[in-house]
């Protein structure tokens, strides 16, 4: 062995041999030592020199001597109980001779002639005493000097002295048993020596009275005491400093101050003080004309009052009392038979030392600093047992103000008496913060500040704030001599005042100064006495740890227009401790380590006490502090904190060389505080979860001891259950943020499988046995897996499935029972909630993991792949009903948390083991919805059993919304409801359920909280079971609708009248200056995704309720008119509008509009509410404006919108034309005026939107082009009155459709020009004027008519808008051109009043700007339908056109419109050249020819098509509307023999006959 370990050996020798005689000196405590031990005793003890002659001296270290010293009293201590003193005061003096010891005569001399050759030796002293007792006693015919020289040897060894040390050292000291013991041998042994001698031949009172006060101090001893004869016994000392008292001031104070041990005692003590019988002082204090002394010289007599002090006029004592000469050495003491009050002369010392301090500090001043000391503690002993006596002792308690005053501003003032007065006002402030504050503010002691601070920076800085008299006394004094009296009792004092003050803002000062002078350097002074450096330390983190822990932060304010702005203790120790140097303190004490922690502990005499055990208690409230601290960082701390760096990135101080995270994960070593590892761990979780760093590459080499000591800890069966929970609780954090940790721990190895597949298995050192093994079904429930650590163990595994740790996942499924373990908790019956919530609570959550861990597994793993022994489990599941017992469980569960009282911290709101199950349950259930062939959930009774289970446990938990727990517990409950619906549908009665929706819902409507997240899913549930279609419709029970109307128009109109959405001013400005497209859609695919989550609003849930319910129409006009709805709704998308904002809300409440426009009555009440006025103007809002024109487009309509269904403002403008178009279509005349206002107000965006197809082929332009020309062929119906209120509109828009025909007909036209355009408008969506160009001159030549071999998706579909555009274009200008058969027929029709629309030219159409629509157009138009109904498949009349890349939406009954539509125009138009009289004969004979040609040409290809067998035409049957065709309806065509080919019969006859 080296040196260092021997030492080490040497030293365990020593503690060995102390353990061994603390074991004998206990058990000879018990049972009686015969006198032959007690004299082998005496004769090894003084062999072995009473511990100091030790074989491997020369091998110890420094710290033994401690042992050493120990030794020597431990063999004092035995051989004093060996004498069994207590015999001799329990037995009277007759029986004395029975003592065992002097009965055995020879043990009796052979002891006697031993210890009477003991004296050199300072451990001997007590012995001697002890044995002179015992021989006085048993001896007492010895006339030799014997016992009194053993006696004189003992007093001159310094026997009392010898004592005071003993109870003054480890581990004698403190509360152990051992202690207690060694203090009833003292007591033993003064109490038989003072009840045989008087008190004064032993020596001094003060050496008595230093040995007797720690023998008082234990409890049982102070009450014996008091019960105890006090004439005899230590009694005898009580009484003579009561004697002496007040002119030996200390003895009997000292005293008393040790009596007082609990509230009794005290009680005791403060009569004993109240009523003194005597007062004595010297005899010359009296003048000799003032008292008269008897013959004999003993007695003497007061001739005057005499005041006993100036200041006081309670104490005198009155003429004639009598006083006593007390026989004592030195001058005459006097003792008046006076009965004063004790506490009524302390208060008079305290003002006669501040009469005398003011002066300086001499002799007498330093006399009375010590009286001063003791009365201050003893009002702090008493006080801190009784606060009733805080009132009483008012009197003397506020003279300790002026003191602390005096003291702390004097150049040298005594720092003892300033610590003892502060300490007392310290216990005086856990009764009453608020008085001592204020009146400590008088004396200027604690630091203070010149204003109050409103930025903790500032705070922090130390600006504008002043140390105090205890910062002056810090710097002047106790630095300098090493000694923090003051300093201790000032941080008890700041502690009791943050605890108890009501408004803490006072003491921030005094806080800042602790963390800035204090807390941040006080590791590097000067101690006398390194205990004082750990106090301080200690009482430092214990004010932090109130403050984080206990203090309350900032509130939030109610009213969210006022900011606090008042700092709270809790933001300036959190702000200090992060960025100050005195968080690089904490981390020093972080970084003391187990090795330095071991070796304290090792010196310490005991295992519960002692300056290791003071050590640990620091360490542990740091690592508490620092724990907080990362907890309570502020959220918006940009930047990371010196504290934080210092943590995370550097070594700590005390292990130079080792990551400090290396250090505090070397804490798994230490064994004596289990707690302190706990801590340690838990900061190891912390740091794992909001550390940018790796912990794994922080352990360094020692990362696989540090793994193996943890393992061994959480296999171990004998280790602290709450020890492997926060293990596990490490771990399961790990698994998602620290990855090589987790793979440490798991110790997976791989090995080649079958077939060449690598396979994963567990090392020997892996935390996955170790949790598996845990989990095991034989352990459950005992007392090797209790609950809690089962719910860790799952917690761990949980984590593996969430995190998709393959690996580990793959040895879990291949263990064998794994899942029958695992799944066991979900196979028994929990007991009751109300039984033992804090079991259960705990139960619930293993439980949780569990459900979680099922539904993940099958969810993640398909049926044919699941483990078999898992399908299983779940056939077992289902069979027993255990999803049915888990549902009613449930609602048991949510019975109970309604009757739960007390406030819940909802920042652990998320691990409310509740709220935890509830989650799961929703998971497992959502997935056994959507896998109910794995899961056996198809039975229909089965799924109604747990929606009315479910439904029950809403019901229960609306009616007690009174706390945050309840209402997130029912937006669970809700949301697993409206999520099951959309899969159980089917088994369940829609009108049964909303027979017991709407009374949920009516609860939670009608309370006064703002519930959105549960009135969202029970809308969402509610619209859900509208829409199915079953055989009970709601629309049977008119009351239920009734009642549900009321309900949602309750809620419509709290969010549009109660509370309207507000424009923000970046709203504003989006929304008028054109410069983006709008709020919510802005920057692509983010708009979208937030118009989509809006739309799951409670607003537009609401708005799509009233929708569903519009197929009772009377009822639900009824509801509209008694709430004001319509109006409400149009006032609030009229706000959103304007302020461009709630697009999703708007595009709900437009489609309502919608849906109540195609009933009549609803239509007219819409339209009596005005929705054109509210409407109309704030609709320009939602497309740009001309100043962002691109030539004539606009940029909305080059295609800003990816898709047609995602939400934008250009889809609410289109949905407003839809709902023009309807109300026209549906009130016709009534409707007028508004529809021309509409159309006036957004003529500009109409006549671009029509030009815009020239240029932009954009699905989103398309759409309105078609919704645009919808809209106005309701319009031209009334076209005489649109002329009158508009003509020049009217003129425009005829001039704009024509020109939409004319370009529609080109394209469609010419396939291939078509295709690229298309394509170009695909790879460049926004026109440009260049692009635009060069587009015209490329393809301004190409005539080819051929088709696209393969024609795209893309192709077809603007084919088809084309199309649906060309068709309503057509049916607005047929009513805008004479009646074929009235101009054909009625000479005198006045032709002026149908203008020619169409240009005399036969040309095919183009896409160029410069080519005008001409007849040439509208033979284009018949062509083209014409090829396309050859295209059309003969044999199914309504199926659309295919093509290899998918079916396009070309319908055949589009193309006959078309068709049929072209040719009215055509012979329309031709009729009209006809009759105009200003066209040239030439010219219209140049018509006749061409249109004869090509009409010709027309007739003899339909009929080579009729012979095909297709039918030809609708025939003689009314064209259909655009609007069916809008819709995609197909009209039904009848053809019959003779009448089938009278529309194109109509057209050879009007070729044979017109155009002759």
């Amino acid at each position: 062995m080296d040196e260092r370990q021997v030492a080490e050996w040497a030293l365990q020798c020593l503690r060995e041999q102390c353990e061994l005689l603390e074991t004998v000196f206990l058990y000879y405590k018990e049972y009686e030592m015969h006198p032959t031990r007690l004299l082998e005793f005496a004769r090894l003890f003084k062999t072995q020199g009473f511990g100091c002659r030790q074989t491997n001296k020369h091998h110890f270290s420094p710290g033994a001597e401690v042992f050493v010293t120990r030794l020597g009293f431990l063999s004092s201590l035995i051989l004093i109980e060996g004498l069994d003193l207590e015999y001799l005061q329990e037995t009277p003096a007759s029986a004395v001779p029975n003592h065992p010891i002097p009965q055995d005569q020879d043990t009796f001399k052979a002891l006697d002639r031993l210890i009477t050759s003991w004296g050199d030796n300072p451990h001997h002293a007590p012995v001697l005493l002890g044995w002179a007792a015992l021989r006085f006693v048993a001896l007492p015919d010895d006339t030799s000097p014997t016992t009194r020289k053993l006696g004189s040897a003992a007093l001159n060894i310094g026997v009392f002295q010898y004592l005071s040390g003993l109870l003054n050292t480890e581990p004698f000291s403190g509360q152990t048993v051992l202690a207690g013991v060694v203090r009833l041998i003292v007591r033993g042994l003064l109490s038989t020596v003072l009840s045989m001698f008087h008190e004064d031949t032993l020596g001094g009172i003060h050496d008595l009275i230093s040995v007797v006060t720690p023998v008082l101090e234990q409890k049982q001893l102070c009450r014996l005491f008091w019960e105890s004869d006090q004439t005899s016994g230590l009694g005898v000392l009580l009484q003579s400093a009561c004697n002496r008292f007040p002119l030996e001031f200390s003895p009997l104070l000292r005293l008393l101050t040790a009596l007082a041990v609990d509230r009794e005692t005290t009680d005791r003590v403060y009569e004993f003080m109240s009523c003194l019988p005597g007062y004595t002082e010297l005899l010359e204090e009296n003048k000799h004309g003032d008292i008269q002394g008897s013959a004999s010289g003993t007695v003497w007599t007061l001739l005057r009052h005499k005041a006993l002090y100036r200041a006081s006029a309670g104490l005198v004592i009155p003429a004639g009392t009598q006083g006593e000469i007390i026989n004592s050495q030195g001058p005459p003491v006097v003792r008046w038979e006076y009965t004063f009050n004790g506490w009524t002369l302390c208060s008079c010392e305290l003002d006669s030392f501040l009469q005398y301090s003011a002066g300086g500090f001499d002799a007498a001043s330093k006399q009375l600093a010590v009286r001063v000391t003791e009365v201050a503690e003893i009002l702090n002993k008493m006080l801190s047992f009784d606060r009733t006596l805080t009132e009483t002792l008012q009197p003397v308690t506020a003279k300790l103000y002026p003191i602390i005053q005096r003291l702390g501003a004097a150049p040298n003032p005594p720092i003892d008496v300033v610590a003892s007065c502060v300490q007392c006002l310290a216990t005086l402030a856990q009764y009453k913060p608020d008085k001592v504050w204020l009146d400590l503010q008088q004396t200027g002691f604690l630091p203070f500040a010149g204003s109050s601070y409103m930025d903790v920076n500032k705070a922090l800085s130390g600006s504008g704030m002043y140390a105090g008299n205890y910062g002056n006394l810090l710097m002047s004094l106790e630095r300098p001599s090493g000694y923090y009296p003051v300093t201790i009792a000032t941080l008890k004092l700041l502690l009791a005042l943050a605890k108890g003050l009501q408004f803490q803002e006072g003491i921030i000062p005094a806080i800042v100064f602790v963390l800035k002078e204090v807390f941040a350097s006080f590791y590097k002074w000067n101690y006398t006495n390194l205990k004082d450096r750990q106090e301080i330390g200690r009482r430092c983190l214990e004010i932090f740890h109130w403050i984080l822990f206990v203090s309350e932060g900032k509130e939030e304010p109610m009213d969210h227009d006022s900011k606090d702005t008042r700092l709270t203790l809790r933001e300036v120790c959190v702000n200090g401790l992060l960025y100050t140097e005195a968080g690089h303190s904490v981390l020093e004490i972080l970084a003391t380590g187990v090795e330095n922690i071991n070796s304290v502990v090792k010196l310490q005499a005991s295992a519960f006490e002692g300056p290791g055990q003071d050590l640990i208690q620091m360490v542990k409230l740091a690592f508490s502090v620092v724990n907080r601290l990362l907890l309570l960082k502020p959220a918006d701390g940009e930047t990371t904190s010196p504290l934080e760096q210092a943590l995370t990135y550097h070594a700590g101080g005390a292990q130079q060389g080792k990551h400090l995270v290396s250090v505090i994960a070397q804490y798994v070593y230490h064994r004596h505080d289990v707690r302190l590892t706990r801590l340690a761990t838990l900061m190891l979780k912390r740091l794992s979860q909001v550390a940018p760093m790796s912990v794994h590459a922080c352990l360094g080499d020692q990362a696989i001891p540090i793994r193996d000591m943890y393992l061994t800890r959480l296999q171990a069966k004998t280790e602290d259950l709450r020890l492997k929970v926060v293990i596990l609780e490490w771990l399961t954090v790990a698994v998602e943020t620290q990855p090589g940790l987790t793979e440490l721990f798991l110790n997976l190895q791989t090995k080649e499988g079958k077939e060449g597949v690598k396979e994963f298995t567990v090392g020997k050192n892996s935390c996955l046995q170790a949790a598996v093994d845990m989990i095991e079904a034989k352990k459950q429930g005992t007392y090797l897996c209790p609950p809690e650590l089962h719910c860790a163990a799952v917690a761990f595994l949980h984590a593996l499935w969430q995190d998709r740790r393959d690996g580990a996942l793959s040895v879990l499924r291949g263990r064998e029972k794994f899942w029958e373990s695992l799944l066991l908790p979900l196979q028994k019956d929990l007991p009751a909630i109300n039984t033992n919530p804090q079991v259960v609570t705990g139960q619930l959550k293993t439980c949780a993991h569990v459900m979680n861990i099922m539904a993940m597994e099958v969810h993640s793993i398909g049926s044919s792949s699941l483990n078999k022994e898992l399908k299983k489990c779940l056939k077992d599941f289902a069979d027993k009903k255990r999803f049915i017992h888990w549902s009613e469980y449930m609602t048991s569960l949510v019975e109970h948390l309604c009757e739960e009282e007390g406030p819940v911290d909802p920042a652990h709101l998320r691990e409310n083991p509740y709220l935890v199950f509830l989650s799961a349950c929703r998971v497992a259930l959502l997935v056994a919805a959507s896998q109910e062939t794995t899961m056996h959930l198809a039975d229909k009774n089965m799924k109604v059993k747990i929606i009315q289970n479910i439904l029950t446990g809403i019901t229960t938990l609306v009616a007690h919304l009174d706390s945050v727990l309840t209402v997130k517990a029912a937006t669970l409950l809700t949301g697993l409801y409206v999520a099951l619906l959309p899969h159980w549908k089917g088994s369940l009665q829609p009108l049964d359920q909303l027979e017991k929706l709407v009374p949920i819902l009516e609860d939670v409507v009608g309370n006064s909280q703002p519930l959105e997240k549960i009135k969202t899913p029970l809308f969402s549930a509610i619209l859900t079971l509208l829409k199915v279609k079953g055989e009970d419709s709601i629309t049977e029970d008119t009351e239920l609708v009734s009642r549900l109307l009321s309900v949602v128009c309750t809620v419509v109109q709290e969010a549009t009248v109660y509370r309207p959405p507000q424009a923000t001013e970046s709203g504003k400005t989006s929304g008028t200056n054109g410069q983006g497209e709008n709020n919510d859609t802005a920057n692509g695919d983010s708009g979208i995704q937030t118009a989509k989550k809006d739309s799951y609003s409670l607003e537009n849930q609401s708005v799509c309720v009233l929708e569903a319910l519009c197929s009772v129409p009377e009822v639900w006009l009824e509801a509209m008119r008694r709430h004001c709805l319509l109006q409400a709704l149009l006032s609030t998308v009229e706000t959103c509008l304007n302020s461009r904002r709630n697009l999703s809300f708007v595009e709900t409440a437009m489609q309502l509009f919608l849906t109540a426009a195609k009933e009549p009555k609803a239509a007219f009440v819409l339209a009596g509410s005005g929705v054109t006025q509210h409407l109309c103007i704030p609709l320009s809002t939602t497309y740009q404006s001309p100043q962002d024109l691109s030539g004539t487009v606009l940029s909305s309509l080059n295609g800003s919108e990816k898709s047609l269904d995602a939400p934008s403002w250009t889809g609410v403008y289109r949905m407003s034309l839809d709902l023009e178009a309807l109300l026209l279509g549906t009130l016709k005349h009534d409707f007028l005026s508004d529809a021309l206002d509409f159309v006036g107000v957004h003529q500009d965006r109409m006549l671009q939107c029509l030009f815009a197809v020239r240029s932009s082929l954009q699905p989103a332009c398309l759409l309105e082009v078609e919704k645009t020309s919808l809209f106005l062929f309701q319009l031209v119906h009334h076209s005489r009155e649109w002329q009158f209120h508009l003509p020049q509109l009217h003129q425009a828009m005829k001039e704009a459709v024509c020109h939409l025909v004319h370009t529609c007909a080109a394209m469609l036209s010419r396939p291939r020009l078509l295709d690229h355009m298309v394509q170009s408008n695909t790879k460049q969506p926004r026109g440009t004027p260049q692009r635009q160009t060069s587009v015209t001159r490329t393809l301004r030549h190409s005539s080819s008519s051929d088709d696209v071999d393969k024609p795209s998706q893309e192709l077809l579909q603007v084919q088809a808008r084309l199309l649906r555009i060309l068709g309503n274009s057509l049916s607005m200008l047929r009513h805008l051109t004479p009646n074929l058969c009235e101009i054909l027929l009625d000479q005198a029709m006045d032709v002026s009043e149908y203008p020619l629309m169409f240009a005399l030219a036969f040309g095919s159409p183009t896409v160029d700007q410069d080519s005008p629509p001409s007849l040439g157009t509208l033979l284009a138009c018949v062509n083209l339908g014409l090829r396309l109904l050859v295209k059309v498949e003969p044999s199914r009349v309504t199926s659309p056109v295919k093509s290899p890349g998918g079916p396009a939406p070309v319908q055949k009954p589009v193309v006959l419109y078309i068709l049929e539509n072209s040719l009215l125009l055509l012979m329309s138009q031709a009729a009209r050249y006809l009759r105009e009289p200003g066209i040239p004969v030439r010219d219209k004979q140049l018509m006749k020819r061409e249109l004869s040609t090509e009409l010709g040409t027309f007739l003899l290809s339909l009929q080579r098509y009729i012979k095909r067998g297709a039918p030809p035409s609708p025939g003689a049957s009314t064209l259909p509307s655009p609007q069916q065709f809008q819709r995609g309806a197909t009209p039904r065509m009848a053809f019959g023999s003779s009448q089938e080919h009278a529309f194109f019969q109509l057209v050879n006859t009007f070729m044979k006959r017109v155009l002759r």
